[in-house]
């Protein structure tokens, strides 16, 4: 009885102690990174973490509560007398949920499981408060695509920290602190941009017309386009002093259309809901100042689109949703260099705009998202289709097909080329950031750049989509594989490198490694760079045919101008008639080749729908024969060399 019970005890405390961690990922074992967080504890502010879970949770969320008992019980086990760990089994309704709730504000939340085809809510507590003296800070759900050793780690350093680095995020437009719905009296709320960051850094808020304070650390600028040229002065004074930016601007913002980088400002929302006049609104500033200083272009006039979608439960996605991995046929979509993108998989950007090295001297110009390039440009102002009643996204926008590699987001980072004479070029407001079509015209230096400037050190990301709330609403409830982007962890990673903060940059990427078949996904990119071929001769072939008809209209209509051997009344009837009669010809020639072009686009992504399954099958059957052909040899082999063996030293007259 005693050695079965020493027995036991010691697997137990083994079970916490000693273990193996056989995936190639690491992902039960606490990182480096995390032993370092935990080393730092003070051991006179101990950590205590209590976790608050649900014991026997739905299918969905075992996975969820196995990760969190599992990293918590090598936290207690590493973390000696500095860390104590409590987990308490919580039910709805029970002592431990009234403790939850009233001490921490832990509340169960509602989820839909599925289960044998049904749905149904149930309520589930999977929440943990972390406490280090007077501080505290809770998780108060971990939902199944959260990083569990990241989210605690992260917490037990805010909380063991005496301060904080400061990061600050400019008021503008976008307005990531909210504002008052005057319509509905509510309060303003946050972006979940804003939350997460107040988890690892003091997040404060920067007037454009004021100087940045000198302890933020990192400055966030929302649509810089949207400044006034007084407030781009003093970025570009910020910019240029050598002080950290993240800047995110967007030619066609899916989270407010009415902020796109070339669109006229609105009157404040605010005035009218009050009663008051609409006053007419500062005009946008010049963007081009800072992206000249920054010796790079970002076109404001185009949204980039990509042929390619890994996403199989969403097929009808526009291919204005770019997504970034090395599946679209560029290996280093993720610049495998920097530490912000390094080990990233897979990102998804809304109608995003694109930047371009302007060359020559001047800083580094280092990419950190691209395209394949199954890719082309859609005019901005072709995309939102204006209505009586709002505006509606244009189901058939054009898109030219200008194949090459976009570079989505950039760090710029380096010595700044020799300042420009006093008169230097200007993009106007409505060609801000220098797209293709940009008027230029001089203008007089800005007065809020620093003529000795040295050094920059800016990250530039063209799509604001990527920061929004739909992407972290997506991260916390995404259930497959293929629906967990890394846009939070790819934005978080930008301002930690901006910050000089890179203690959480690994652990941010450390989840599960999504593998393909390789040879598939070669086909598929081939399948979908033929299929978009196809469509584009298709497409012209169509844009010919009604161009052909349009010709012949205007060219009968000019002969029976030009004829001046009738009358001049007789003239006119005979072009209204004609007019009229070639006008109805053309309608239904651009009717009739328009069903037959959209049958054809029809006809050609079927047949590349079936060509795909063709291969996948293909590879199947030969993923389900091949693997036993070398058991099979290899027991053919053993078979004949042991008949031969038996075979040798017997008298043959025994062997007939």
């Amino acid at each position: 009885a005693v050695m079965v019970v020493a027995g036991t005890m010691l697997a137990r405390l083994g079970s916490r102690y000693f273990f193996v961690d056989a995936t190639e990922e690491r992902l039960h074992s606490l990182s480096a990174d995390t032993l370092q967080i935990i080393d730092k504890i003070d051991p006179k502010r101990p950590v205590l973490i209590e976790a608050y879970l649900s014991p026997n949770p739905p299918r969905e969320f075992e996975r969820v509560r196995r990760d969190l008992v599992d990293i918590l019980q090598r936290f207690d086990a590493l973390g000696g007398d500095k860390v104590t760990v409590d987990i308490f089994d919580t039910e709805v309704f029970s002592n431990e949920a009234r403790d939850a709730e009233s001490v921490y504000n832990i509340k169960p939340q509602e989820v839909p499981i599925r289960e044998d085809s049904r749905q149904s809510i149930e309520k589930l507590f999977m929440g943990v408060a972390i406490k280090s003296g007077s501080s505290e800070k809770v998780i108060p759900f971990f939902y199944p695509a959260l990083p569990v050793e990241y989210e605690i780690a992260r917490t037990i350093r805010s909380v063991a920290q005496a301060s904080r680095p400061k990061v600050g995020i400019l008021t503008t437009d976008a307005n990531l602190f909210g504002e008052f719905n005057f319509q509905m009296m509510t309060p303003a709320q946050d972006w979940q941009i804003v939350t997460e960051l107040k988890q690892q850094y003091e997040v404060v808020r920067v007037a454009p017309d004021a100087d940045v304070p000198a302890d933020v650390k990192v400055l966030i600028v929302p649509m810089a386009s949207s400044l006034s040229d007084p407030q781009i002065d003093r970025l570009v004074s910020y910019v240029s002093a050598g002080r950290p930016a993240l800047i995110l601007d967007d030619p066609m913002p899916l989270v407010n259309v009415r902020l796109a980088a070339r669109r006229e400002k609105e009157p404040p929302r605010n005035n009218m809901m009050m009663g008051m006049p609409p006053q007419p609104p500062e005009p946008k500033g010049n963007l081009g100042k800072l992206t000249r200083l920054l010796n790079m272009n970002f076109d404001t006039g185009n949204v980039v689109w990509q042929a390619w979608n890994p996403v199989p439960e969403l097929p009808d996605l526009p291919p204005e949703y770019v997504f970034i991995g090395p599946g679209s046929g560029n290996e280093e979509a993720f610049n495998p260099t920097s530490s912000a993108t390094s080990g990233l998989q897979q990102l998804v950007t809304l109608f995003p705009g694109s930047l371009q090295s302007l060359g020559g001297d001047g800083p580094k110009f280092v990419p950190l998202l691209a395209t394949g390039r199954v890719t082309g440009t859609t005019p901005w102002d072709k995309i939102i289709q204006e209505e009586m009643f709002g505006m509606r996204l244009n189901d058939r926008p054009p898109r030219a097909r200008l194949p090459r590699e976009y570079v989505l987001a950039a760090q710029i980072k380096g010595k700044l080329a020799p300042q420009a004479p006093a008169s230097t070029p200007a993009i106007p407001p409505r060609a801000a950031g220098g797209g293709d079509d940009a008027e230029v015209k001089p203008e007089s230096a800005p007065t809020g750049a620093a003529p000795e400037a040295k050094e920059v050190n800016v990250i530039f990301v063209a799509d604001l989509d990527l920061i929004s709330d739909q992407m972290f609403a997506l991260r916390q409830q995404a259930q497959q594989e293929t629906l967990k982007f890394d846009n939070v962890p790819f934005i978080l990673n930008c301002v930690d490198l901006l910050a000089g903060d890179e203690g959480f940059l690994e652990l941010r990427k450390k989840r599960p490694k999504r593998r393909t078949l390789d040879t598939l996904e070669l086909l598929s990119n081939q399948s979908v760079r033929d299929e978009q071929t196809k469509i584009e001769e298709a497409q012209g072939a169509a844009e010919k045919a009604i161009g052909e008809a349009q010709k012949k209209l205007n060219d009968e209509v000019d002969k029976i101008e030009k004829d001046t051997s009738i009358a001049r009344n007789l003239r006119e009837q005979k072009k209204a008639f004609a007019q009229s009669y070639w006008q109805n010809y053309f309608d239904r020639e651009k009717d009739r080749i328009e069903r037959e072009t959209e049958q054809k686009v029809r006809d050609i992504r079927e047949e590349t729908t079936r060509s795909r399954r063709s291969e996948e099958s293909r590879v199947k059957w030969l993923a389900f024969l091949l693997p036993p052909i070398p058991a099979l040899l290899i027991g053919l082999a053993v078979f004949f060399i042991r008949q031969t063996g038996e075979r040798e030293g017997v008298d043959p007259k025994r062997l007939v």
